[in-house]
């Protein structure tokens, strides 16, 4: 079934397996191993699905899923898919990361839906669908994806059926994670708070939490480490709002908001989130 794909890209250091026969057939090769990680939503299927009526069936028919692809020099792609293990909205992007050694992914979700095409959907019965529904001893099964959940999800992408190793819920809905430049640490931009994480003994520990009341963000992280550049608001209300944060000590700071310069022909919209920061860290 199509699905709309979130990928990150990022080299990987782990091993890998033996080459597979290629039959003579074309496949692409990399210089070096690479990994690719992707999140896949199965909230976006109500996009062509119908009803009998010809109407967009609202009812949840595919699970979230992640795909994991290693590439190399001497061997064809290998993929692997596993479905209702990870919770993933691409109601935001980037909603995953990849530690700098290619051994763990990192995936946000949100239970933030608003007034988009996917608010009020009809989830399977018996399932669950938010952190309150989660119950003692949830978090260590493998096969749980709370659509509505505010949760970030370990993956160990060494594993032969990608684990999942850990899982956080949050009290705060997760919308991006970011990698810090450090290679050591990553950021996490929710709608109350930025969190810094670190990936210790196979486990995520929150370093530290920041407030913040400019709402949903997407962010980007300059290329030092120490500046965030977001923009925030409510999707569907106002136009967005751009914020300039340091971040210093693992803690982050408001500095200021950037204004459109006057006699520039742009404005921001409502839809104006997604954002990056280029490598001399002088654009974004």
């Amino acid at each position: 079934m199509k699905q709309i794909l979130s990928l990150t890209l990022l080299a990987s250091t782990l091993a890998w397996p033996s080459a597979l026969r290629s039959d003579d057939k074309p496949f692409i090769t990399t210089q070096t191993p690479l990994t690719l990680l992707s999140v896949n939503d199965g909230e976006t299927d109500i996009d062509w699905r119908k009803t009998r009526e010809g109407l967009n069936d609202r009812e949840v028919k595919t699970q979230d899923s992640i795909t994991v692809i290693h590439l190399g020099p001497n061997h064809p792609p290998i993929t692997k898919t596993v479905y209702g293990t990870v919770p993933s909205s691409i109601l935001g992007t980037p909603t995953m990361a990849m530690s700098a050694d290619g051994r763990y992914g990192i995936v946000a979700n949100h239970g933030f839906r608003g007034r988009t095409a996917v608010a009020n959907l009809i989830y399977p019965k018996g399932i669950p669908v938010t952190n309150e529904d989660i119950r003692p001893g949830d978090l260590s099964r493998q096969k749980l994806a709370p659509p509505l959940s505010n949760m970030l999800s370990l993956i160990d992408l060494a594993s032969p059926d990608l684990r999942i190793v850990d899982r956080v819920l949050l009290d705060d809905g997760p919308i991006h994670v970011l990698p810090h430049p450090d290679g050591k640490h990553f950021v996490v931009g929710a709608m109350k708070n930025f969190y810094v994480f670190r990936i210790r003994n196979g486990k995520l520990v929150e370093i530290s939490r920041s407030p913040q009341d400019h709402g949903l963000p997407c962010f980007w992280i300059n290329p030092m480490g120490d500046r965030i550049i977001a923009t925030q608001g409510n999707p569907g209300d106002k136009p967005a709002r751009i914020h300039w944060y340091s971040l210093v000590d693992n803690q982050v700071r408001h500095l200021s908001e950037v204004e459109v310069k006057a006699g520039v022909d742009t404005k921001l919209l409502n839809v104006s989130y997604i954002l990056r920061i280029s490598l001399d860290g002088k654009l974004a």
